[in-house]
């Protein structure tokens, strides 16, 4: 799933410009890759259209805010995940909404804890979907899961 993700990212301007989910499927497929990750992907993709729709209703919480995890998130997440969206809320990479986001997408993987490489991919797609700017030195982070790609479990 993650690389077809990481595909749809480096081919595509904004999620926008996605064709529609059956046109992707097949083009995603003849471009090679399996039927499961791909299924896996467009539903992942489908759920943060709607996750979307759902925290726009969220405003901007004030700064100095601190995010309490429910147990079951703490679990799920693990601590370098949670660590490492604190530390892009720190440098200002991201809001409340987008952490939202984030937490819930990466909820909606079913893995315990989420490893940071396939997290850092969750980001950059929950950001990349929210046409969110950041700085390069936050890109270089986000994307450190191409020097990583390798140890990632499929």
């Amino acid at each position: 799933m993650y690389e077809v993700l990481m595909y749809l990212f480096q081919h595509y301007r904004t999620p926008q410009l996605f064709p529609q989910a059956d046109d992707l499927h097949v083009k995603l497929t003849t471009l090679g890759f399996d039927e499961e990750s791909v299924e896996q992907a467009i539903d992942w993709l489908i759920g943060l259209a709607c996750a979307t729709q759902n925290i726009r209703l969220l405003s901007h919480a004030s700064p100095g805010t601190v995010r309490i995890y429910a147990p079951q998130e703490l679990d799920q997440l693990g601590v370098q995940a949670i660590e490492f969206i604190t530390f892009l809320e720190n440098a200002g990479a991201l809001y409340a909404p987008h952490r939202e986001l984030i937490i819930e997408r990466a909820l909606a993987i079913k893995e315990s804890p989420i490893s940071l490489s396939k997290l850092r991919i969750i980001c950059l797609i929950v950001l990349w979907s929210q046409e969110v700017e950041f700085d390069a030195l936050i890109f270089d982070e986000l994307l450190s899961y191409e020097q990583n790609k390798k140890r990632l479990p499929n």
